[in-house]
């Protein structure tokens, strides 16, 4: 029969009776003994209860008495003397465990382990345990990146924004999914949504720098989504305030990507000699491949046919597959000027050999 309203509260007074009574039915059974073992030798006349464990739930209290009152035995139950902020470290530790080995699918599961027990919690997430709670949407996001699942990577990541809309971190790595689904659509020929995703992801970026300005590397990656936004002007500024912030030579690639920038607004002349400084800091011919072959392209444009050829071979000796202009150069984030440039310069490089006499080397 269903209690009715007017019963509830005897049962749960009956409740609280039984639990403020369990020391009068003496101390607790060790974990794993069940009462029938402990009454083992005093015969079959009687066999007593174990006590309530503390702590109970309403619906575990119902359950208890529901035993205790048909006769039942229940085992003592053991308690986990954990706080949930130590649960939640422990689950946060592994799921870096599990990233730090490439288990990525182990740190999925891991993180949706402590995301689902923060979110399922009576108590409101605030404070420290918010931030938690945000990095671990975060680190969600970022191993379902790594999978290839960027949906769910991108509502996992926004979790992270709306939560601590202060960190710029976690704009940057929105801005990083964006920009991911955008190249995506981009190689497959879905040019209008592509744009749209890359202008979400400067968006994002340039937030982020609002929070963190002096970050060059987020200045970088919004010069980067500028270039493929035909934004040259606004491409110019985030790399000179990237090199500000992180100057040549410590960072070549960025001061390239500049001279290239500058290459590609018209300005041939000092994009030349920008990199003609890069190279010679960056030790001539022994230059890091990138460095020699942004001057190669340079180079063929102001009509220095030998010496872009020359530093082009020298380029691909130390990294043969950026004869894939399409692929690996592309790879680079050039503006499309430079790689027109290389693409001619490659496509002349047999008649060049033959009419120098020269060896060939990669074709």
């Amino acid at each position: 029969m269903a209690l009715t309203s007017r019963r509830r509260p005897r049962l749960a007074g009956m409740a609280l009776l039984m639990l403020g009574s369990a020391a009068a039915w003496g101390p607790p059974l060790p974990f794993g003994l069940k009462a029938g073992a402990a009454a083992a030798g005093a015969g079959k006349a009687k066999t007593s209860k174990p006590p309530a464990p503390p702590g109970l739930s309403r619906r575990e209290i119902a359950s208890y008495i529901a035993s205790f009152t048909m006769g039942a035995v229940v085992p003592a139950v053991a308690q986990d003397m954990r706080s949930a902020d130590e649960r939640q470290y422990e689950l946060y530790v592994a799921a870096m465990q599990c990233e730090s080995v490439a288990d990525l699918e182990g740190a999925e599961k891991t993180w949706s382990r402590l995301i689902d027990a923060s979110v399922m919690s009576p108590v409101k997430v605030s404070g420290a345990s918010k931030t938690v709670l945000a990095r671990a949407y975060s680190g969600r996001s970022r191993v379902r990146a790594g999978l290839g699942k960027l949906p769910p990577a991108l509502v996992d990541i926004s979790a992270a924004v709306g939560l601590e809309p202060d960190i710029a971190e976690f704009w940057a790595q929105r801005g990083a999914v964006f920009e991911a689904a955008s190249r995506e659509l981009h190689a497959s020929g879905e040019m209008a949504k592509a744009k749209q995703l890359f202008q979400s992801a400067c968006s994002d970026y340039d937030h982020g720098l609002m929070l963190d300005p002096n970050n060059a590397a987020l200045h970088e990656r919004s010069g980067d989504v500028k270039v493929l936004l035909e934004d040259y002007v606004g491409a110019l500024q985030s790399y000179m305030h990237g090199l500000e912030n992180a100057p040549a030579p410590g960072n070549t690639a960025l001061a390239v990507k500049f001279a290239l920038v500058v290459v590609q607004t018209g300005d041939d002349a000092m994009g030349a000699r920008i990199l003609s400084e890069i190279l010679e800091e960056d030790g001539g011919m022994n230059a890091s491949e990138d460095v020699m072959l942004a001057s190669a392209a340079v180079a063929w444009s102001a009509g220095n046919y030998a010496e872009a050829m020359t530093l082009y071979k020298a380029a691909l000796q130390q990294n043969h597959t950026l004869a894939d202009t399409e692929g690996a150069v592309a790879a680079l984030g050039w503006p499309p000027r430079s790689l027109e440039l290389l693409k001619d310069l490659k496509a002349n490089r047999t008649n060049f050999d033959a009419l120098m006499t020269a060896p060939s080397g990669f074709l």
